[in-house]
């Protein structure tokens, strides 16, 4: 039972709004690391003439970054009437964009010292010996 109580002692010790943020950054990183991976494999699969972005699974691949890239094309129109540069850089952008929004923790950055501070997987470590 003392177990229980130690990550309850130290959930006092920080706002519940701060762990809602974090939690919210944390998920939003998340979401834009997995979007930049459906981006890369549509960069990828482009190259390709042969793939028919009608069938599954590519139609969900169009389909979820199409919206996206939508955003570019007025920007940059395609080269030569047929080279198409949109999903290239969209990717860039989103690449950009994850860096800057990335945390400390995955860039290796530890400037504040988190032995202090509760977290989610502290209550997962004390849990899982149940």
């Amino acid at each position: 039972m003392a177990l229980l109580a130690l990550p309850l002692a130290r959930a006092s010790t920080e706002s519940l709004t701060a762990v809602y943020a974090r939690t919210f950054e944390k998920a939003a990183f998340g979401f834009a690391k997995m979007y930049l991976f459906c981006l890369f494999m549509r960069v990828l699969l482009s190259w390709f003439p042969g793939i028919d972005w009608n069938a599954q699974p590519w139609t969900f691949l169009r389909l979820i970054t199409e919206p996206y890239l939508q955003i570019y094309r007025g920007i940059l129109p395609p080269l030569f009437g047929q080279l198409d540069f949109t999903p290239l850089f969209g990717f860039l952008i989103l690449q950009d964009v994850v860096e800057v929004m990335a945390p400390t923790y995955t860039m290796g950055l530890h400037v504040v010292d988190t032995s202090t501070k509760w977290t989610t997987s502290d209550v997962m470590c004390y849990l899982d010996g149940f």
